[in-house]
């Protein structure tokens, strides 16, 4: 059970707005608001002489935040730029062939697409899976894959359908071929579970600003032990590696001994309050347990997809194993989306307007009378033309 008094907390500056844009971006709790204004004064105030732990705490209660969440190591834990930023460093860093390829699906975001794109210059082929009406069966990626198949990647969520591909069949499909897997998980960490221990999933890139309740600009990736002692990162800075120095010692990359865990990947400055920030969402997350989360988010779904039963309006059919808290519904084909958007803010609905369509968000602070509202809503757009 979600432990409502403390959601009341921190999202009581909501009110009665039904705030379901979370695949867009997040609103962050109060915790998060409040530690980005301490951010600055906890080591402005003391003119910096605390700099030797201050920032160095914040990395560490992140990766705890962050190892709890996926039930990980904390050294297993990264902090990149963003989902791209955290792709591209294990595309770039991984000890590819010429004969070599990547599978990819074809309802990638470009975050998990570019990354891997920009690796074919090196003789790597790039794969894309097939898809159908919106979702790739799993079928379609095993069927690009072969002795060659390094890695496969691909979203956990995909943010065009919300449809959630099933991560433990596909990381035993990926296990018993010796192939990576990677994932993209944007679109779903912090709202739906994630194990990859459990599920063989060597890799997890993904950001700050949605599910995990924090702000933009900021990223994580989980890297297993395993697959962290065979990269070579094509970038670094004094923490990625054991045998730097001021000045700079070294003469050849060869000479370079890199952290012996995921930390080898983070090169350049830490966004310490992005950092920060994603540390306090998740911990709101960890207090609640994700399992309660993913389960609200589920039922929240179900209960709205049964009070658009009879809306003439399509909404994309995705089967309840596959659901993600991520609905589509196309409104009614030359109605203004303006129109559509003001009867949304009209019912305090906040949601994506785009293309056509409707994207709806959910998670643990949404409501059942809320759902109602939004029904309301979506039986009343269906009357524009």
């Amino acid at each position: 059970m979600l432990n409502q008094a403390l959601i009341a907390k921190e999202y009581g500056f909501l009110g009665d707005v039904a705030y379901l844009d979370i695949s867009l971006t997040s609103m962050p709790p109060m915790r998060v608001r409040e530690a980005w204004k301490k951010f600055i004064e906890g080591y402005v105030i003391p003119y910096g002489t605390n700099a030797g732990t201050y920032f160095p705490d914040i990395l560490v209660r992140a990766r705890k935040e962050m190892a709890q969440l996926m039930q990980v190591e904390p050294s297993e834990i990264a902090f990149t730029h963003g989902t791209g930023d955290g792709m591209t460093k294990l595309a770039n860093s991984f000890p590819f062939a010429k004969e070599d390829n990547v599978v990819i699906t074809e309802e990638e975001h470009a975050s998990n697409a570019i990354p891997w794109l920009g690796i074919e210059q090196k003789g790597v082929e790039i794969r894309f899976a097939k898809s159908e009406n919106g979702v790739v069966p799993i079928a379609n990626i095993v069927a690009m894959m072969d002795e060659h198949t390094k890695i496969v990647s691909t979203a956990s969520t995909y943010f065009c359908s919300g449809y959630a591909i099933d991560l433990k069949t596909l990381g035993e499909e990926c296990h018993k071929r010796g192939i990576i897997l990677a994932i993209d998980a944007i679109q779903s960490m912090g709202r739906l579970t994630m194990r990859p221990r459990q599920w063989h999933i060597s890799y997890v890139a993904g950001g700050a600003h949605k599910g995990c309740l924090g702000t933009k600009g900021g990223g994580y990736v989980y890297c297993a032990k395993e697959l962290s002692q065979i990269l070579k990162p094509y970038t670094g800075s004094l923490q990625s590696l054991t045998n730097g120095g001021r000045p700079f010692p070294l003469r050849h990359y060869d000479q370079i001994q890199w952290q012996p865990d995921a930390s080898r990947l983070e090169g350049g400055m830490y966004s310490f309050g992005i950092i920060e920030s994603l540390a306090n969402g998740v911990s709101l997350i960890n207090e609640l347990g994700i399992e309660n989360v993913e389960a609200h988010i589920h039922a929240m779904e179900n209960y709205l997809r049964g009070k658009l039963a009879d809306l003439p309006l399509k909404v994309l059919d995705i089967p309840e194993k596959n659901r993600s808290g991520l609905l589509f519904i196309w409104y009614p084909e030359g109605a203004d989306p303006k129109a559509v958007e003001q009867v949304l803010l009209d019912h305090k609905v906040r949601a994506t307007v785009r293309q056509g369509y409707i994207r709806m968000g959910l998670h643990f602070y949404n409501t059942q009378e809320q759902m109602d509202r939004v029904s309301q809503a979506l039986h009343e757009i269906a009357k524009l033309s």
